[in-house]
């Protein structure tokens, strides 16, 4: 096995993200307002997930505190996991309110805004992953370990609701 300081590979990368970014570029130019919103409802997809999560646990909270070793510390890392989420919520509308109801091809002089509000989405992405998701896990893990039977209700609520 090789690794990527061998001159063919050393290439071949720099290559290959050239090439990603050059059809990148030329999907944003050709349909760049409906990749855009396609980018949006990604990102409200991703902050409607954690309801599942958010939801049971605001109606269960006061049995949940009974029957956690550190309920304070719970407590806080969830209300710090609810401002992430509505502070996420703002950001993906902030970012939508600039191009709502834009379709198509966007005009040249709106490739710049364009590609901003592309990063701007790729951002509030990377945002979700590395903040919001990883704090839902560690409280799931959390309830798995100190009160499980809550998480098994959830689950059973769910199953009954379909």
């Amino acid at each position: 096995m090789s690794d990527l300081t061998t001159p063919a590979e050393s290439i071949m990368v720099p290559d290959l993200q050239q090439m990603q970014s050059t059809v990148a570029e030329a999907v944003l130019r050709n349909d760049g307002w409906d990749v855009l919103d396609k980018l949006h409802r990604t990102c409200v997809a991703k902050a409607l997930m954690t309801a599942g999560f958010v939801v049971p646990v605001i109606n269960n909270m006061p049995k949940i505190e009974t029957k956690l070793e550190d309920p304070d510390a719970f407590k806080s890392s969830f209300k710090t996991l609810r401002d992430d989420i509505k502070n996420y919520g703002h950001l993906i509308k902030n970012i939508n309110e600039q191009h709502k109801g834009k379709k198509g091809k966007p005009a040249d002089e709106d490739w710049g805004l364009v590609a901003q509000l592309s990063q701007d989405y790729s951002d509030a992405i990377t945002k979700y992953d590395s903040t919001i998701a990883p704090l839902i896990f560690t409280l799931v893990e959390v309830l798995q370990k100190e009160y499980p039977e809550i998480l098994e209700s959830v689950e059973k609520d769910k199953t009954d609701e379909q």
